[in-house]
């Protein structure tokens, strides 16, 4: 079946690589996307292999708010994780249904956690 695909989507280096770091060493595949121009092109890309797309909420050619219906458009089957330093609720009130949300900064488990919820939700 092949390992689970997850594209990182964020303009911050630190945040890339330790999402890389975890993300490779709990045995997923990590696309990384530092704008919102590159995560359309990973996604188009590739269709159908990315399961989750871990998206940053401020990048600076597009809010990650905006972009998460484009991405849906161009792959239904993707489930996203929100990130941002803002507090959930002002974010997630912006946001569509089925999105899951992870507060920043955030720790190696905890991003773990949220991944394995997310990729576990219908």
């Amino acid at each position: 079946m092949g390992k689970t695909t997850i594209l990182v989507v964020d303009d911050e280096e630190y945040v890339v690589n330790l999402a890389m770091v975890a993300l490779t060493r709990r045995g997923y595949e990590v696309i990384v996307a530092r704008t919102a121009s590159e995560a359309l092109e990973a996604v188009r890309a590739n269709p159908g292999r990315i399961a989750l797309v871990l998206l940053d909420l401020r990048m600076p050619d597009k809010d990650g708010i905006d972009l998460l219906p484009i991405l849906g458009a161009a792959d239904s089957g993707l489930k996203f994780i929100l990130s941002s330093g803002y507090f959930e609720a002002d974010v997630l009130s912006r946001a569509e249904g089925g999105v899951t949300f992870l507060q920043k900064p955030y720790t190696v488990q905890k991003l773990a956690a949220q991944v394995e919820t997310a990729l576990s939700q219908r």
